[in-house]
């Protein structure tokens, strides 16, 4: 009984940290949810790219300082909003524009509000291309 105890409480102290973890460094990239999401996200005078996340996922929590790095390399860059999503927690969102797998990066250009999607390298020179190259 004891060691099921234990276990129980070890499981929910690496789900605290690993959720912690991803929330931690996030500075420069705007975190949306479902309440802002259409108004910065569907912004039709910006470029806003966007990171569906889940916290538990290992691919996520590699791109995250990628992620944070690209937000603040373009934050002189005024028509351009670099944002993220917990897709897991605010799956309603994630699911109007078919996120099936963690991280999916969609570009919503100011002309092109269904989201582009982004299939490249993840690393800040490719992602920040890719933005500049469909504004």
């Amino acid at each position: 009984m004891r060691n099921s105890f234990a276990l129980l409480l070890l499981s929910v102290a690496i789900a605290f940290v690993t959720v912690c973890s991803f929330a931690d460094e996030a500075k420069d990239s705007v975190e949306l949810t479902p309440d802002n999401f259409d108004k910065v996200a569907l912004d039709t005078e910006k470029h806003v790219f966007v990171m569906f996340y889940a916290p538990w996922c290992g691919h996520c929590k590699r791109l995250k300082p990628k992620w944070e790095e690209l937000a603040k390399e373009m934050k002189d860059e005024t028509s351009v909003v670099i944002a993220r999503l917990d897709a897991d927690k605010h799956r309603n969102v994630a699911e109007r524009f078919d996120v099936r797998g963690y991280p999916t990066l969609l570009l919503f250009a100011r002309s092109k509000k269904e989201g582009l999607r982004y299939e490249g390298a993840r690393d800040v020179a490719a992602l920040k291309e890719f933005v500049k190259s469909n504004m």
